[in-house]
C-alpha cells in the first residue's frame, strides 16, 4: 500500500487505496480487485445514549446495590469517567474506566447525578 485516501465512506466503509504492483504485466487502464485482510479485535461497546458528556469528559452511570436502607432491592448509580474509542453507528467503544460486566444506565443519564437511587427496569 503506497497511499490511502483521507476519508472513508461511512455507509459502505469503502476507501480509495493506491498500491504498487511489482509485476509489469499490469497496463494502464486495467482494473484490479483485491482485498486487505484486517484483524478483528474484541471491544467493550455501549450505546451512544448511555454516554453523558459533562465538563468535556465522557461518563457512564454504573448501577450498584444501594448502601442505605432506602427500600429493599434499591439500586444506586455511580458516575464513572471513561475513555472512549471508535464509534460505529450508534455504538461507542469504551477503552478504559468501566469493567466489562458492569450494569449500566442505557439512557437518560443526563438526568442523574452520582449516588442517585434508581429503579431498574430490564430492557425487553
Amino acid at each position: 500500500v503506497r497511499m490511502t485516501a483521507p476519508t472513508v465512506d461511512d455507509t459502505t466503509r469503502n476507501a480509495l487505496v493506491y498500491v504498487d504492483i511489482a509485476n509489469a504485466a499490469a497496463k494502464p487502464g486495467m482494473y484490479l480487485q483485491g482485498s486487505i485482510a484486517v484483524g478483528a479485535q474484541a471491544a467493550l461497546v455501549v450505546p451512544q445514549t448511555a454516554l453523558v458528556l459533562r465538563d468535556g469528559r465522557d461518563y457512564l452511570f454504573e448501577i450498584t446495590d444501594s448502601s442505605g436502607s432506602v427500600a429493599p432491592g434499591a439500586k444506586s448509580v455511580i458516575q464513572r469517567s471513561v475513555v472512549t474509542g471508535r464509534r460505529v453507528g450508534d455504538w461507542v467503544e469504551i477503552r478504559e474506566g468501566i469493567a466489562g460486566d458492569a450494569s449500566l444506565v442505557a439512557g437518560g443519564g443526563a438526568f442523574l447525578k452520582d449516588g442517585d437511587i434508581v429503579s431498574v427496569t430490564p430492557k425487553i
